[in-house]
Formats: C-alpha cells, structure tokens, sequence
C-alpha cells in the first residue's frame, strides 16, 4: 500500500517512525496529522501537562506527559529509539 502523494521533492523519502516534542497551540496536531496522512507509521510525543493539546493522544503511538521544565530528563525517550 501506497502512501497518499506528499509534497517531498523528488528522491525525499519520509519516515516510517516519527518524534515529536509537542508545545502549546494547533501545529503540533497538524504536524502529527499531516505525517500520518503521508505514510508515517509510528507516532512518539513527549507532551507537556496544561499546556499540550490531548487531542494528541488520539494520534500518538506512545505520548509521554511531562511537567513543564523536565524536558532534559527525559532524553533518553527517544534516544532508546536510535538504531
């Protein structure tokens, strides 16, 4: 199965797994919904409590909530992701 026709220029190929560190506001939504409308397959956020939009959960694969400000700490979320 094909994925729908993107926008990449020709020879681009876009990823089957996808991180994403999402902020506040729609274009992480946006982002996570145009990457699975063009194939991608594995969706990982790392989302922050109160300012994250939850509609998220809905689109992610795995979502790991974290407290404004402990973004360092969890590097190792998808890091363990790296071949």
């Amino acid at each position: 199965m094909q994925p729908p026709e993107s926008k990449l220029n020709p020879g681009q190929v876009l990823p089957t797994e996808l991180g994403l560190i999402a902020g506040r506001g729609a274009y992480p939504r946006l982002l996570a919904e145009s990457a699975r409308s063009q194939g991608v397959r594995r969706l990982f956020v790392i989302a922050f409590k109160h300012e994250t939009d939850r509609a998220l959960q809905t689109l992610a694969d795995e979502i790991c909530w974290l407290n404004f400000g402990q973004l360092e700490a969890r590097r190792h979320h998808f890091r363990r992701r790296q071949p």
